[in-house]
């Protein structure tokens, strides 16, 4: 993948960045509870603001970045009262805005650059960005979760998921050994509950037809989700947030 493909990817009015609203909810939901009212937030790579219009409302400051002037536009549209920038975030710096942030978010953003090394340069970027004490909160795809679930799916004849041509995603102990220097991890979750129930026991039920993400089966996973967020089902989640606090 390049970085010419990745852009014209996202430039396409048509490409929805989650199907899944019922994830992209328990998503928005998790990020929220970390919020407070006098933050200062940076959402970097906000996409079409899907939670953006979300965070705005429960924040003091809230400015967003995407690299795409597609999906600003659409976010726009949703709210036309929020700061926005087109810009590249491995071109971001604190002199851009002339101000540091309480909070920096990145809600599968990273995993649209090409390599490693792009993600750990804008991961030093963001440290640079956030004030003293600041809190990096980060939901970003991972391989280990992606490789787990995708064990159980086989062990049932079902199809991998495989990561999308324009994702790169994390390895985690390969990031955390990288961030150790910038930022103490405070918590991490994920969403191993949903994503056994939606991709393993709905799948099979399913089978051979591929479930639709709003049948009633799925919306039930993300109440069970939301409300059992502490359950014991744990590394089988493609997806996972992790708060960082800055060293």
């Amino acid at each position: 993948m390049g970085k010419k493909e990745i852009i014209e990817h996202w430039d396409d009015p048509a490409v929805v960045s989650m199907y899944d609203k019922n994830l992209l909810e328990i998503e928005i939901n998790s990020i929220l509870e970390l919020l407070k009212e006098n933050d200062r937030l940076l959402d970097l790579g906000c996409g079409e603001g899907e939670g953006t219009v979300r965070y705005y409302r429960n924040v003091e400051r809230l400015i967003g970045v995407d690299f795409s002037n597609t999906r600003l536009e659409k976010l726009r549209e949703k709210n036309s009262h929020i700061i926005c920038f087109q810009m590249d975030m491995r071109n971001i710096t604190f002199d851009i805005f002339n101000e540091k942030f309480t909070k920096v978010i990145t809600q599968r953003s990273l995993i649209n650059l090409e390599s490693f090394e792009d993600q750990k340069d804008v991961i030093s970027r963001i440290h640079a960005l956030l004030e003293e004490d600041g809190r990096y909160i980060m939901l970003e795809g991972f391989v280990d979760g992606t490789e787990k679930i995708n064990e159980m799916r086989n062990a049932f004849n079902l199809s991998s998921i495989d990561v999308l041509w324009h994702n790169r995603f994390f390895r985690k102990d390969e990031l955390l050994e990288f961030i150790s220097p910038y930022f103490e991890l405070e918590s991490s979750r994920d969403f191993s509950l949903y994503f056994l129930l939606t991709r393993v026991f709905n799948a099979i039920l399913k089978f051979p037809d591929v479930p639709k993400w709003d049948e009633a089966a799925n919306v039930l996973a993300r109440e069970m989700e939301m409300k059992y967020r502490n359950s014991f089902i744990k590394g089988v989640s493609r997806l996972e947030l992790l708060v960082f606090k800055k060293k």
